[in-house]
């Protein structure tokens, strides 16, 4: 003779109430993931991953304001550090240009293309300074007739 814990008619509340707890924890776990976009798009920005960071922009961003506003301020901040590189010479123009230009086929904001305006003008005034200053050495001066010698 076999004992049964729960009858028949018992069974079918604590399926139901257990694929709720499921569905329950299933739906947290989406939800959890939703709002983690942010450490997500945070990451993507930190590595320069400029395409995964355009991806998750267009899947979890765009449209949404208030993850839009977010994701700005993480944007600017992306912008300003790579200015301050190329201020610094940690990064050639050329590596900071392609990071901007990254950014900007996603992000629709003017603050990158002022930003890329700015380090190509410093770069112009960089160029001009390296010709036009170059390494001088004085040594004899001629003026009308009259020689002037430079003496160490």
């Amino acid at each position: 003779m076999t004992t049964q814990i729960f009858r028949k008619e018992d069974r079918i509340p604590l399926i139901v109430l257990g694929s709720i707890a499921v569905a329950l924890i299933v739906a947290i776990c989406i939800f959890l993931s939703i709002l983690n976009w942010e450490k997500e798009f945070t990451g993507y920005v930190e590595k320069r991953d400029w395409t995964a960071a355009g991806e998750l922009w267009e899947k979890r961003i765009r449209g949404s304001e208030k993850r839009e506003e977010q994701a700005n301020e993480t944007l600017y901040e992306a912008v300003d550090t790579l200015r301050e590189a190329y201020i610094a010479e940690s990064m050639t123009y050329s590596d900071v240009e392609e990071n901007l230009k990254a950014i900007e086929d996603f992000w629709d904001d003017d603050y990158v293309q002022v930003t890329l305006e700015e380090i190509q003008s410093l770069q112009i005034r960089r160029e001009a300074e390296r010709i036009l200053v170059g390494r001088w050495e004085l040594t004899d001066i001629q003026v009308k007739g009259l020689s002037f010698l430079i003496e160490e």
